[in-house]
């Protein structure tokens, strides 16, 4: 069966709902874990790292130790960073956010600027360095039902 976005589908549930820009920098801050995924950065599959971040605009704020995310933002690599909230109740809906773009190491008085952001390191170990990720490209997806979807968000 054809469906179009939040419509029923043939099996029953609905298809997902395409969330613009500010819908999705409106749902980024109700979560504190995200994954960042870099790809080449070591051989075989992409890198999927979990991280605690803060949405400061339309960027992401992670702060990190010395390792991989921090080598991929030395080297200004394009990234790709996603969130999201699925309810296992209620069918399952939720919310899913893709940013992708490039990073880069926070320094001088933007380090210390960053600071201030309530961005406490969850992990263990010494995270002395601020990552920033550009919202270059942004999308998302909500899954549910129309009436538990706040379009207006």
């Amino acid at each position: 069966m054809t469906s179009t976005q939040g419509q029923s589908t043939a099996r029953g549930g609905r298809e997902p709902f395409v969330l613009d820009r500010g819908q999705c920098l409106a749902f980024l801050p109700s979560v504190r874990i995200g994954r960042v995924i870099l790809h080449g950065a070591t051989p075989g599959p992409a890198a999927v790292l979990p991280v605690n971040f803060v949405l400061d605009g339309d960027q992401i704020v992670i702060r990190t130790g010395e390792g991989t995310i921090l080598a991929a933002a030395r080297s200004g690599a394009y990234v790709t960073f996603q969130a999201d909230a699925i309810e296992e109740t209620d069918g399952g809906r939720g919310w899913s956010v893709t940013v992708a773009g490039p990073a880069h190491e926070a320094t001088g008085t933007v380090r210390h600027w960053l600071e201030g952001l309530p961005l406490a390191p969850i992990a263990g170990g010494t995270r002395e360095h601020f990552v920033l990720i550009a919202a270059e490209s942004i999308e998302g997806r909500w899954v549910g039902t129309p009436a538990t979807h706040d379009r207006d968000r």
